[in-house]
C-alpha cells in the first residue's frame, strides 16, 4: 500500500508538470497569436478611423462646393441687382430731364403767353383786376 501510495505521488507530480508544460505553452501561443495580430487590430482601426475621417471630408467637401456654389449664385444675382439698379437710375434721371424740359417749354409758353397779352393790351392798358 506504501508503493501504491508512492506511485499515485509520482504520478501526480507528473501530471502536475505535464500540466505545467502545457500551461506555458499554452501561454506561449496566446502571447505569439497576440503579438502576430496586435499590428492587424491596430491596422483594421486605423483603417476604420481613417475611413470615418473621410466619410466626414467627404461631407464637408460636398458641403463646401454647395456653399461655393450658392454664393457665386448670390453674386450673379448681386451684379444682375447692380446692373438693373444703374438702367434703373439712368432712365429716372432721363425721365427728370423730360420733366425739366417740359417744365421749362411750358414756362416760356406761360411768359409768351403773358408778353403776347401785354402786347395786345398796349402799354398804357392796365390789366382787369378781378
Amino acid at each position: 500500500m506504501n508503493e501504491l501510495l508512492k506511485f499515485m505521488g509520482n504520478l501526480f507530480v507528473v501530471f502536475l508538470y505535464l500540466g505545467g508544460i502545457v500551461a506555458i505553452a499554452a501561454a506561449a501561443r496566446f502571447l505569439w497569436i497576440t503579438a502576430r495580430f496586435t499590428y492587424v487590430i491596430k491596422l483594421q482601426k486605423y483603417n476604420k478611423d481613417k475611413m470615418e475621417a473621410e466619410r466626414e471630408y467627404n461631407v464637408i467637401s460636398a458641403e463646401n462646393s454647395q456653399l461655393m456654389i450658392a454664393n457665386e449664385n448670390i453674386r450673379e444675382a448681386y451684379a444682375d441687382f447692380v446692373v438693373n439698379l444703374k438702367d434703373a437710375e439712368r432712365k429716372l434721371n432721363d425721365i427728370n430731364k423730360k420733366i425739366e424740359m417740359k417744365k421749362e417749354e411750358l414756362l416760356k409758353i406761360e411768359n409768351n403767353e403773358e408778353v403776347q397779352s401785354k402786347e395786345k393790351r398796349g402799354p398804357g392798358r392796365p390789366r382787369k383786376q378781378k
